[in-house]
C-alpha cells in the first residue's frame, strides 16, 4: 500500500492512502503535492474542525470544479466524512455551496459519529468506522478505523 503523507503542526496534516483513494484529513499544500492524484480522491475523512486539517479542501474543490465544468470530463462524486454537527465544518461546507456551483454534484456529504460505519466507495471490500478521539474539548473528534473483510 503507498501511503503519501504531510504533518506541519498547526498548518497542515493529510494523510493520502493511494490504493482506497482516502484522504485523511486535507491540510493545505496537499493539492501540490499530489497534483494528478488529486482528481482520484474519492473520500476525504475529516478528524476535526482546526483549519489545518481542512484548508486543503478550497483548492481541491476548485480543481474537480474546472474538470467537470470547464472540460466537461465525468467525476465520481466526492464523499466527505466529518464529525457530526461540527458548527466550523458545517460553516465551510455553506460557504463551498456559494462558491461552487451544483456542489451536489461534486460532494456527497457525510456527518458521522462515533461507532458509525461505511463502505469504502472505492473498495467495497473495506469498511470504514468512526472512532472518538479526544483533541478538542468542546467539539467531536473522530479517528477512522479501515478494515478489510478477507475471503
Amino acid at each position: 500500500m503507498r501511503i503519501i503523507a504531510h504533518s506541519k503542526a498547526g498548518l497542515s496534516t493529510w494523510v493520502y492512502l493511494e490504493p482506497l483513494r482516502i484522504l485523511m484529513d486535507l491540510g493545505e499544500g496537499c493539492n501540490d503535492t499530489l497534483e494528478g492524484h488529486a482528481l482520484g480522491v474519492r473520500e476525504v475523512l475529516l478528524s476535526h474542525s482546526h483549519q489545518d486539517h481542512w484548508a486543503g479542501l478550497i483548492a481541491l474543490m476548485a480543481g474537480r470544479t474546472v474538470e467537470l465544468f470547464g472540460r466537461k470530463r465525468p467525476l465520481a462524486p466526492l464523499r466527505i466524512l466529518y464529525p457530526k454537527a461540527s458548527p466550523m465544518l458545517e460553516e465551510l461546507f455553506r460557504f463551498l455551496g456559494y462558491d461552487t456551483p451544483e456542489l451536489d454534484k461534486l460532494v456527497q456529504l457525510q456527518p458521522m459519529e462515533p461507532g458509525q460505519q461505511v463502505q469504502c466507495l472505492f473498495r467495497p471490500d473495506v469498511t470504514i468506522t468512526a472512532v472518538r478521539v479526544h483533541h478538542m474539548e468542546h467539539e467531536l473528534c473522530l479517528g477512522y478505523r479501515l478494515d478489510q473483510a478477507r475471503t
